[in-house]
């Protein structure tokens, strides 16, 4: 009964970090969504959309720190040496990114639309490419694992509903 127990408690765990690392993938879209359209809105070059400007830039800022908070939390339940690792890559690639993220801030309140758009759109291209695949890669980790343990708790159930141990 302890492998079953243990199996379970294993698929339970993955999943819940699998559900973090998407939860912050989800978190950084939007950032990086809200990021390309305060780029838009300032090559408008419109005054009266300072507003909505600002109120973008905010929620960009908003979704950067939920991607932060949920790696946190991942960070505190992740025991596989390759799993860390693969969470230190997507950290650096985070931080990267939103140091072009503070770029395309600078940019816009120095009034430079051109190259606040040129900083979101060419500037960031390292991590916006780096980022997808390597939430990818570790969600698929997870989910992996998550099956594999899985299907050895039902493998354990089967041989002991059918009387089996297992063992030839």
């Amino acid at each position: 009964m302890n492998n079953i127990s243990a199996q379970t408690t294993t698929t339970t765990m993955m999943e819940n970090q699998r559900k973090l690392v998407s939860h912050a993938d989800e978190s950084w879209i939007l950032n990086d969504g809200q990021n390309n359209m305060y780029a838009a809105i300032l090559a408008l070059g419109d005054p009266s959309k300072q507003k909505l400007a600002e109120t973008t830039w905010g929620q960009a800022v908003a979704a950067y720190q939920d991607s932060v908070a949920q790696l946190a939390k991942l960070r505190g339940v992740i025991r596989d040496p390759s799993a860390k690792v693969r969470l230190r890559a997507i950290d650096a690639s985070l931080a990267s990114y939103n140091a072009f993220s503070q770029q395309l801030r600078r940019a816009a309140l120095a009034g430079d639309a051109h190259q606040a758009v040129y900083i979101q759109t060419v500037g960031n291209l390292t991590p916006s490419n780096a980022l997808p695949v390597e939430f990818c890669t570790l969600r698929n980790a997870f989910e992996r694992r998550g099956a594999q343990s899985m299907a050895d708790a039902k493998s354990v159930r089967s041989c002991r509903a059918s009387g089996t141990s297992g063992s030839v």
